[in-house]
């Protein structure tokens, strides 16, 4: 299972990020974005352009996969390659089979693309499920999965 790796950066090259003030709570796995301030936030644009940058975990912390940055400290990210994998945090709502595409839900979070809003544009794919994982049930919440980054 995902969430039994403690790790999010799995295979791939990637450039590290670190010392980066955040302006909220922020999960490793998460889809991050810089605000105008240059803090990161969660990419908050809904099948919207982004970067392949997510939060990663900080061991040199003592910390795992499942714990958050707390606001205002610094955040150790990558900024993945294509096909490389990661764990990111899928949204609940949706049962996800492996190769399904998958966009920013807009809450750092990704979801399956076929899911937009009315009147939101599928702007870019940020990877591919490589892990199935069923998040349809009432109650199911956000949870780190395997992706293939696109």
């Amino acid at each position: 299972m995902a969430d039994e790796i403690n790790r999010i950066q799995l295979t791939g090259k990637f450039l590290l990020e670190e010392d980066v003030n955040t302006a909220a709570t922020i999960l490793p796995g998460s889809l991050l974005k810089k605000d105008s301030a240059g803090l990161v936030l969660k990419h908050a644009t809904a099948s919207g352009f982004h970067e392949r940058w997510y939060a990663v975990e900080d061991p040199l912390e003592g910390k795992t996969v499942l714990d958050a940055y707390a606001a205002s400290t610094r955040v150790t990210s990558h900024l993945v390659t294509p096909g490389g994998k990661i764990q990111a945090i899928l949204a609940a709502g949706t049962n996800y089979v492996v190769g399904d595409e998958l966009a920013s839900a807009g809450d750092g979070t990704l979801k399956k693309t076929g899911s937009e809003a009315t009147g939101e544009t599928l702007e870019q794919v940020a990877g591919f499920v490589q892990t199935a994982l069923d998040l349809s049930a009432t109650g199911a919440v956000a949870t780190l999965g395997i992706i293939r980054v696109a």
